[in-house]
């Protein structure tokens, strides 16, 4: 038994029409950028829920700019911290957005991807070197 072309077409549209939704931002094509992806998150997950749990034990001024002479010109309000995790936010959002816009280059995407998970590994290191001193 032969389909026709119009019943080939229903069926097809019927088909696209059903697909399942995919939850992964890159619809599981590639499962490094996923794992990136879920890393980054975490990380910045931890890096804030971390300063929750310090933020009123810590000092009004601690040493956030060790670029600067030694001494007060060093110390910035612990407020400032929150740049931290709220910076690795903004590089990971950006990160993925464009390599969601530019999907069909995956190694670029796993290049970004893998830049945002290192960038926010380094910032939460700050964060807890920072804390710590």
């Amino acid at each position: 038994m032969r389909l026709s072309l119009g019943k080939l077409s229903e069926t097809r549209e019927f088909l696209v029409k059903t697909k399942k939704p995919q939850l992964s931002l890159f619809a599981g094509r590639d499962k490094i950028i996923a794992m990136g992806v879920l890393s980054s998150f975490l990380l910045i997950l931890v890096q804030g829920l971390f300063l929750l749990l310090v933020y009123r034990s810590l000092p009004s001024e601690l040493p956030l700019f060790y670029s600067r002479p030694l001494g007060q010109e060093q110390l910035g309000s612990r407020f400032l911290l929150w740049m931290l995790p709220v910076l690795a936010l903004i590089l990971f959002l950006l990160n993925l957005f464009i390599a969601k816009k530019l999907s069909s280059f995956m190694t670029l995407g796993r290049i970004l991807i893998f830049t945002g998970v290192s960038v926010t590994l380094l910032l939460l290191i700050t964060q807890f070197k920072i804390i710590t001193s």
